[in-house]
């Protein structure tokens, strides 16, 4: 089974929230429509080439967090990326991000 597909099954929470990516030297503004501790959907200004690296910026309160992700598709400007090499604080994080926008789940 491929990372995507697997991806695919795991839980992913609604968040919908203001983000930016950095890609060709610029930070450019985007949605974090959902996320989970693998990956994330976005809505942004651009398609991607799959396998292409972007970082992705998230606030929460005036908290931040930069994340490096690979780009696993990307079409009609909805791309999913995975999250590469996270650490256990950037984890802590995107737990705390879930746990500030979704009253559905908590984790």
């Amino acid at each position: 089974m491929s990372f995507t597909e697997a991806q695919r099954k795991k839980p992913r929470f609604l968040i919908n929230i203001e983000g930016s990516y950095f890609y060709h030297e610029n930070w450019e503004q985007c949605y974090v429509i959902d996320i989970n501790l693998d990956g994330a959907g976005l809505n942004t200004n651009h398609n991607f080439q799959n396998n292409e690296i972007i970082q992705l910026k998230i606030i929460l309160n005036s908290e931040e967090i930069i994340l490096n992700c690979e780009v696993m598709n990307s079409k009609n400007f909805k791309t999913g990326v995975k999250f590469n090499d996270i650490n256990p604080e950037q984890i802590i994080f995107i737990k705390k991000i879930i746990n500030a926008k979704t009253d559905r789940f908590k984790i």
